[in-house]
């Protein structure tokens, strides 16, 4: 994973996935309509991609918190990143639901699906295009990767 993400920017992959995830979220929500043979196989798929999907935006998550902040900040930034999942779960789990009662098992997906691509609209708008280590950052890495090193001898 990590050749990946100094291949591309942290950018460009959280996109990337972001467009796969939502794209495979309205197909989740579409597959009523193939026929049964193809049902559970395109079931299980999706939710396999999906869950990569999530998977390679933790790791995004992790990888921007840990260059842009040090310290406290970044555990503060990862409860509050946990926070808002937390929330999004609770409030997803009402949301679907009145989506469901009101236009039945499709309409949950293909809405929370194009609110979740509207999202990556505005992420592509507002986040920079590569993330950059601050020197002090850098110093730090190199020395603990030195002791690190140093240990091993």
């Amino acid at each position: 994973m990590q050749k990946i993400l100094n291949k591309y920017s942290q950018k460009f992959m959280f996109i990337f996935v972001s467009i796969t995830y939502g794209l495979l979220r309205i197909g989740f929500g579409l597959l009523i309509f193939v026929d049964n043979e193809f049902f559970l196989a395109m079931a299980f798929a999706c939710r396999v991609l999906q869950g990569a999907s999530n998977s390679v935006v933790y790791t995004i998550e992790c990888s921007v918190f840990s260059m842009q902040y040090d310290g406290n900040d970044i555990m503060q930034m990862n409860s509050y990143f946990k926070v808002t999942l937390g929330d999004g779960l609770v409030i997803g789990l009402l949301t679907g639901t009145l989506l469901y009662i009101i236009g039945g098992y499709c309409l949950p997906f293909i809405v929370l699906g194009v609110f979740f691509l509207c999202f990556v609209q505005c992420v592509i708008e507002y986040s920079p295009s590569r993330i950059e280590v601050s020197s002090d950052l850098k110093e730090r890495l190199c020395a603990n990767i030195n002791s690190e090193q140093q240990k091993g001898r």
